[in-house]
């Protein structure tokens, strides 16, 4: 789902995986349960908590009521041996500071005469 998705199709699709994973509970399928509790805390934390419109909407009684149950469902994940989905992190991963970037060294503006060292070296062979 996108953020440009309405909110009450986010409530509805996180309400459907909650009905899926306590069905497939119910007829013993663990794999199955596991699915689609991990489909609800995908749901909830990606798709609602960054919707453009969830910091107006939180307190929602809908929002509010899917955002208490994930306590409750992670526990349920780590009790079928998985691990709660968790979003990626919005900062990007640490990098190496023994090179610039691409767009660092793109910035890097010669003066006039001056030859960058592999320019030389492509020259001089």
């Amino acid at each position: 789902m996108s953020s440009e998705q309405p909110l009450k199709s986010v409530y509805r699709s996180a309400n459907i995986s909650l009905r899926k994973a306590d069905l497939a509970r119910q007829n013993g399928d663990d794999d199955e349960e596991l699915y689609h509790l991990n489909q609800f805390a995908k749901t909830v934390r990606l798709t609602l908590q960054t919707h453009r419109l969830w910091e107006r909407r939180k307190d929602d009684k809908d929002a509010v009521e899917l955002v208490s149950k994930l306590p409750e469902m992670d526990a349920r994940i780590r009790e079928l041996g998985g691990t709660p989905y968790t979003p990626p992190d919005a900062a990007p991963p640490p990098r190496s500071d023994s090179a610039p970037s691409v767009l660092e060294a793109a910035a890097t503006q010669l003066q006039p005469g001056q030859a960058s060292a592999a320019a030389r070296g492509a020259a001089a062979a």
